[in-house]
């Protein structure tokens, strides 16, 4: 009885102090923690404790290795802390406006509803002001045309754009493939999870990577039997592949969503880049008594030795990022420690350097420019060509006969080069087999839409231009005009240099006529200017009408045409067309220009006496162009100002 009341009053005293009882850990194990994250923190102790405790409670919902506080640096656990805390307090809010909601819309279907609520908060996370609606005020019919029309768009562009820009070291590519992973499951994310705009990357990653893989990746049904078994007990699975497809069979049998590169199907495997180049020697470890879900399930461990024969180790786990994404040297007991089976085991895990010959050819195809346009001819095999592809990684865009190369590559090769990011130009991607264009396009148009207009490269450039990407045009243009427009450029009197600055590519890959529709009516100036050979010149589009105040356009070696509807330009006074060689004549308006009082044509494919008759009878010929002088009564008629 005494020791009942004894605890009540603690419990009481506890309460009164509002400071929380840390149920697990004795006082020496919180004096140890204390000891190394003060190290670590200015934070006071009060508010140390506070985050262990709050460890304490949330630790059950984590899994594996995760639960151990002793393997977090404090940042690290307080993250995971707020992380949890705010899922907390969010499970709660959702819970109360889900009940209050289905309370106002009784006989809506539950299951749809909630899932409708979740979308709407997700996009809520995003941007508040476009849905600052209260859900409240809606029907559950207008909640699901809500979602219907804008969840999966609004998504894939906004979640995408702040992934991106918060993360601008990470591939776009996977990125974009997150986030439609991350939309096609919506479904099966957890129902208390919090709105991924809310996220960083690393959570980001960490709910997508546990979501199942599209059916097609699947293949559960596969032979490992050729596969090497260095160890195997009731609770651990150790295999030695020392091939690339057994590598890719482990994943498939037994971890199918893993995202492993030595594992991968197809082009995206880089088991040679690792094997040879690194001189690493996996091994694919299966932890029978985990779940499929969890990290440590299924990992790979990398093994090789430095240059005192010492033997290093590398693991990448379910989640292959940050530490444990296969490229951190860690001791054999840090393993063991997030993967208990393997205490004991470490001598199943032997370096096994590629032999000499291994070396010398390695040495070879990481060296090797090709010679010929068959890279199969002469390399003597596919296999050969795709080592090479991984170890000496071309870009065939740069290569003067890569068109020709890639002509003559398969389509497994052609894959392989897709998938390993390289760039493909116009003249490439019409030689290409429809898999091979149709892989690359559903690749690159995400990752272009994206792409800063200026980090374009003149593959990038080539692709866009291609006849088989008009079918992106529209949303290319969108992208890259909210772009230009965000540059806060003065596109009413900009100077465009082609062909590398941003307004030129802009022409270059739509056109004349698309840039003259976006750049203001009120434009007095226009100077394009090409300083390259590779540009293909001009026609001047009609809608250059547009702009009744230009005063000054100036092309110099970048046109092959001026429209009679210049004319419609009625202030023009300055007309400067030099050095374009297959401009031939001028277009007959150019004599109702009354306020024109110069025209070059230095140059230019344009002989003195195609000019317009009607116009030259006014023009005086100086040394390097002409002076324009229309009588006064055709000026005033124009309306010119004296300063034209």
């Amino acid at each position: 009885m005494e020791l009942v009341k004894l605890l009540s009053n603690i419990v009481k005293e506890n309460k009164s102090k509002k400071h929380r009882i840390l149920l697990e850990y004795p006082e020496s194990t919180i004096k140890k923690l204390l000891d190394k994250f003060q190290k670590q923190t200015e934070d006071p102790e009060k508010d140390i404790r506070t985050i262990i405790s709050d460890f304490e409670r949330f630790k059950g919902t984590l899994q594996g290795n995760d639960r151990d506080i002793f393997t977090y640096e404090y940042q690290k656990l307080k993250d995971v802390v707020k992380s949890k805390s705010e899922s907390q307090k969010s499970k709660k809010s959702f819970d109360d406006i889900y009940k209050t909601f289905m309370e106002k819309n009784a006989g809506a279907d539950k299951r749809l509803t909630k899932l409708n609520i979740k979308k709407f908060f997700e996009m809520k996370a995003l941007d508040s002001r476009k849905f600052k609606k209260d859900i409240l005020t809606m029907t559950s019919i207008e909640l699901s045309a809500l979602i219907r029309r804008d969840f999966e768009n609004f998504m894939k562009e906004k979640l995408t754009e702040k992934l991106i820009k918060e993360n601008p070291q990470e591939n776009i590519e996977q990125v974009v493939n997150r986030v439609d992973r991350y939309i096609a499951n919506y479904p099966l994310v957890p129902i208390n999870t919090k709105p991924a705009g809310m996220m960083t990357f690393f959570e980001f990653e960490h709910v997508v990577d546990v979501l199942p893989m599209q059916d097609e990746y699947k293949m559960p049904e596969v032979d490992v039997n050729d596969v090497d078994v260095t160890y195997e007990d009731d609770t651990i699975l150790i295999f030695a592949p020392d091939q690339k497809h057994k590598c890719i069979n482990i994943r498939k049998k037994f971890a199918p969503d893993r995202r492993w590169c030595t594992s991968w199907e197809g082009s995206s495997n880089y088991y040679y880049n690792y094997r040879l180049r690194q001189n690493l020697t996996l091994y694919y470890v299966i932890n029978k008594n985990l779940k499929e879900s969890d990290v440590n399930y299924a990992v790979v461990i990398l093994v090789d030795n430095d240059w005192r024969n010492n033997t290093q180790f590398r693991l990448a786990d379910g989640t292959n990022s940050g530490k444990y994404a296969g490229s951190t040297i860690m001791p054999f007991s840090e393993i063991v420690q997030k993967i208990p089976n393997l205490n004991g085991k470490e001598k199943y895990f032997k370096p096994n350097p590629y032999s000499s010959e291994q070396q010398s050819m390695m040495m070879t195809f990481e060296r090797k420019n090709l010679t010929t346009d068959n890279a199969i001819k002469e390399l003597g095999s596919e296999e050969n060509v795709e080592l090479w592809l991984e170890l000496r990684t071309p870009d065939l865009t740069t290569v003067a006969n890569g068109d020709q190369i890639w002509a003559n590559f398969t389509p497994y090769l052609r894959h392989k080069y897709i998938g390993m990011d390289g760039k493909i130009n116009g003249n490439m991607l019409k030689v290409s087999d429809e898999e091979s264009k149709g892989y690359y396009l559903s690749k690159k148009r995400k990752s272009l839409l994206l792409t800063d207009i200026d980090k374009l490269s003149e593959a990038d450039v080539s692709l866009i231009m291609s006849d088989e990407m008009a079918p992106y045009h529209e949303a290319l243009i969108n992208s890259y005009a909210k772009q230009l427009a965000k540059k806060n450029l003065d596109l009413s009197y900009l100077p465009i240099s082609f062909p590398n600055d941003s307004v030129a590519k802009f022409a270059m890959m739509f056109g004349l006529e698309t840039l003259f529709e976006m750049l203001p009516k009120d434009t007095q100036f226009i100077n394009l200017e090409n300083k390259s050979d590779k540009v293909l010149p001009f026609d001047v589009p009609a809608n250059i009408s547009r702009f009744k105040n230009l005063k000054t356009f100036v092309a110099d070696n970048i046109i092959k045409s001026l429209p009679e509807s210049i004319g419609e330009c009625g202030v023009l006074s300055f007309l400067n067309v030099t050095g374009n060689k297959e401009l031939k004549t001028l277009p007959k308006s150019l004599s109702t220009l009354y306020c024109l009082t110069f025209v070059s044509v230095l140059d230019s494919g344009i002989e003195v006496d195609q000019l317009p008759k009607e116009l030259f009878k006014y023009m005086i010929p100086t040394e390097d162009f002409f002076i324009v002088n229309f009588p006064p009564e055709l000026k005033k008629k124009r309306g010119c100002k004296s300063e034209d």
